[in-house]
């Protein structure tokens, strides 16, 4: 299983959309190459924000098609310990990608109140930062490939998903700010994969440029 996070400390790179699309490909490959048994795909949405897991639930317009939150266990708590249930067992079905007939990517619901509160819980526990990695460990061979939404900061939140996972992909737009924050989830990935306790077999996938625009010089000059 190849989970791949999806990490930067600046809010507004298009970090959610490359993992709720990310996820969709993941999921249309698998169709194409394996028609009969596609592999599942699962998205873990740790933002509290939870656009991704919002978008593949169907009510990115606040359509009202999406699940009410106390109908259902949701990702904070198995993140903070309320529920005996593995993780696979309150995964959804997504329904993109829409013309996908192989209907296997899945995603965690997960919803504002309850990742806030579980922030906070894992922000004062000591091994916080392996919830993410200990949920994930239950999955087996469950799924192929999860993909992982993280906060636009470097919170216990990405902590967690940095720890649990195998890759991570950084996406980043070509402002000037945006460099300093590039370089501050390059520092926390490299605090992370050198920490022997956290993840030494933490790979970086790559660095992803999102709404580039080389007409304008900043973004031309930082695209060289």
């Amino acid at each position: 299983m190849k989970i791949l996070a999806v990490a930067c400390q600046k809010g507004g790179v298009g970090k959610s959309t490359l993992a709720i699309n990310l996820s969709a490909a993941f999921s249309m490959m698998e169709t194409f190459q394996n028609p009969d048994n596609p592999g599942k795909i699962l998205l873990v949405d740790m933002d509290k924000q939870h656009h991704s897991s919002k978008t593949l639930s169907e009510d990115l317009f606040g359509s009202g098609k999406s699940e009410a939150e106390n109908e259902l266990t949701t990702l904070s708590d198995c993140l903070m310990g309320r529920t005996p249930l593995p993780l696979y067992s309150i995964a959804k079905q997504s329904h993109l990608p829409i013309n996908n007939k192989g209907k296997n990517l899945y995603y965690v619901p997960s919803f504002y109140q309850g990742m806030q509160e579980a922030e906070n819980f894992l922000s004062s526990d000591t091994t916080g930062q392996f919830q993410l990695a200990d949920l994930l460990s239950t999955l087996g061979n469950e799924y192929k490939y999860v993909v992982i939404d993280t906060p636009p900061d470097l919170s216990v939140m990405t902590d967690n998903a940095l720890v649990a996972a195998t890759h991570v992909v950084v996406p980043i737009d070509l402002q000037a700010f945006s460099m300093d924050a590039l370089v501050l989830t390059l520092e926390k990935i490299k605090q992370i994969s050198d920490h022997p306790r956290f993840n030494p077999e933490l790979k970086l996938a790559g660095i992803v440029l999102t709404k580039c625009s080389l007409r304008h010089n900043e973004e031309r000059d930082g695209s060289m």
